[in-house]
């Protein structure tokens, strides 16, 4: 905030088990997303030596004549780069409670990847909790689940 950005969402995720935070910070036409790991993970992150950003993104006016320049670059494996393309999605929508979104993006992932499903579990769980469960009711568990973690 000191460097002008507008906290416009901040939310809490599940990583093996144990709670990270992550807040969207806004300023002007640039969002910034910031995650904290959870304390197990922590040490790890620490501990590199290429620094610590994950993943960047981008917004441009033709997707397809960004993708096209790239893949003219580099050899890259298209599949999973739209995989965890989709994987980052899920996530996004998922703290943003847009569980509409993450069943109708779930659905087209099991069906188109499933096989890479497997490397990420935690999704395939939210995607299996969007399919079994209207978003009231998971609304209502993970307001509860933040209220019992406070006490």
């Amino acid at each position: 905030e000191s460097l002008g950005f507008e906290n416009v969402m901040t939310s809490t995720f599940l990583h093996n088990g144990e709670e990270g935070n992550v807040s969207m910070m806004k300023s002007g036409d640039v969002i910034i997303e910031i995650y904290q790991m959870p304390e197990a993970e922590l040490g790890e992150i620490r501990q590199r030596k290429n620094g610590h950003i994950d993943h960047i993104a981008f917004d441009v006016d033709d997707i397809d004549l960004v993708f096209n320049e790239l893949k003219s670059i580099k050899k890259i494996d298209y599949e999973i780069m739209i995989f965890y393309f989709l994987v980052n999605v899920i996530r996004y929508d998922y703290v943003s409670e847009n569980f509409n979104r993450v069943r109708k993006i779930g659905n087209y992932v099991c069906k188109e990847y499933g096989d890479y499903l497997k490397l990420e579990p935690l999704i395939k769980k939210v995607i299996r909790r969007t399919q079994y469960f209207p978003p009231i009711l998971i609304k209502i568990a993970r307001t509860t689940k933040r209220f019992l973690i406070k006490k």
